[in-house]
Order: structure tokens, then C-alpha cells, then sequence
């Protein structure tokens, strides 16, 4: 997949999390696919694998490509061709967009200060999650047939699930698919009521690349695996 088509699919993405309501802001670095774009302060913490750390840093310094609303945010970088990874980390904590804190909270006699109540309550301790973060890789490079595939999701926190995956998958693919799967309620009622994302939903997994046959092996196909 050539950068053009990597940068065009990040920006249909950007538009697709504000139908969903999830979408907060993107960065000049949406533009870019050099991993150096993000801090050396954000790759020195992420390979002390102190997930909490990590998301701190990287959000204090934006080394990110797309915000929500609650914090969590997408990475998207590519080398080459062959050497692409799309990231999701979801917020540390549960917060409340605005909006929600507004229909919470909001009464005739804070209204028209509820603006700085927020404020204090971002800056506020709040209830922990138990973060999930998701990656998918396509790296050529590190490709052993079945033990480490071409093309793979990753899953949690220092775990070794890599999901084998058969196709080189587009970013839209993948917010797609970790909306779906973290973000249920947004996903189901956009899906149920607007006709044209139900179609344009139903048409991103054939949008992917199968990876040719060197790539994905008869016996890898063998293996339960994304598809």
C-alpha cells in the first residue's frame, strides 16, 4: 500500500470517528508515516513496556495521529510497503467527554460555568480502566511462516497473542474494527441508522490486499486466523 493511499484512508478515518461521535482532534502528524515523528521521550518509555507511563507521555507530548473524545488515540506509521503499524491506546482512565459531563451535571444555576467544572475535573484523579491496547503489524522483515506472520494483530498488554491476518489491511479497516469491538454502543446505533456507513462497513474488509501465497502459506491458512 503506497503512502498516498495510507494518508488518504487516515483522513477518511478522521471523518468516519465524527459520524460516530468519538472523533476529538488530529495532529499535523496525520500528514506523516516516519515513525520519528513521535518524541524520544514517547519510544524511551514505550520500551520500559509501563503501559500507564507510555499513554501519559505520548499525550502530554501529542504523539498521536487521531484523538476522542475519551482520551485514547490511533497511531499510524509506515517505513515502506512492507513495514506498516496501526496502534490503539485507550485511555487510563474513564473520563466524560463534555457532552456527557454536560447532561450529568449541567444545571440552571452552574450553566454558565460548566465550562471550568470540566476543566477541574480533567485535571482530577478518575476511575482507572484496564486498558486493551490494539496494534496491527504487516512487517516483512520479522516474517516466519505460522510462527510470526507476515501480517498480525496484536492484543493486550504484555501478552504474545499475534492474530495471524491474511490481508494488508487499510486504517480504516482497522478503526473500523476497534470501534466495533471498544466501542460498541457508538458503533451499533450509527450502524443501525444510517444506510450508507452500514454499506460503506460492509465493503472495508474487501478494500484489503490478500497477501500473495510467499506471504501467507497454504499451511498458514490452515491455522484459525483473521481473514
Amino acid at each position: 500500500m503506497t503512502a498516498a493511499q495510507l494518508l488518504s484512508s487516515i483522513e477518511i478515518s478522521c471523518r468516519y470517528l465524527k459520524k460516530l461521535q468519538l472523533f476529538c482532534d488530529s495532529t499535523h502528524k496525520i500528514k506523516e508515516l516516519s515513525p520519528s515523528k513521535y518524541s524520544d521521550e514517547y519510544y524511551q518509555t514505550f520500551h520500559d513496556n509501563d503501559y500507564n507511563k507510555t499513554f501519559v507521555i505520548a499525550s502530554q507530548n501529542r504523539d498521536y495521529d487521531i484523538l476522542l473524545k475519551d482520551g485514547s488515540f490511533f497511531q499510524f506509521t509506515a517505513r515502506s510497503e512492507t513495514d506498516i503499524h496501526y496502534s490503539f491506546f485507550p485511555c487510563i482512565e474513564q473520563t466524560l467527554s463534555f457532552d456527557q459531563y454536560f447532561e450529568e451535571y449541567a444545571t440552571e444555576d452552574n450553566v454558565d460555568y460548566l465550562e471550568q467544572e470540566y476543566e477541574m475535573y480533567l485535571s482530577t484523579d478518575r476511575e482507572r480502566n484496564f486498558p486493551c491496547p490494539i496494534r496491527y503489524d504487516l512487517a516483512l522483515s520479522e516474517y516466519t511462516e505460522v510462527l510470526h506472520p507476515c501480517a498480525h494483530i496484536h492484543v493486550g498488554i504484555n501478552t504474545d497473542i499475534r492474530i495471524a491476518c491474511d490481508k494488508v489491511l487499510k486504517p480504516e479497516a482497522f478503526v473500523d474494527w476497534v470501534v466495533k469491538n471498544m466501542y460498541k454502543n457508538e458503533w451499533d446505533a450509527l450502524y443501525q441508522s444510517d444506510e450508507r456507513i452500514k454499506q460503506y462497513v460492509l465493503k472495508l474488509k474487501e478494500q484489503g490486499e490478500c497477501l500473495s501465497s510467499d506471504k501467507f502459506t497454504s499451511n498458514e491458512r490452515k491455522v484459525l486466523h483473521i481473514t
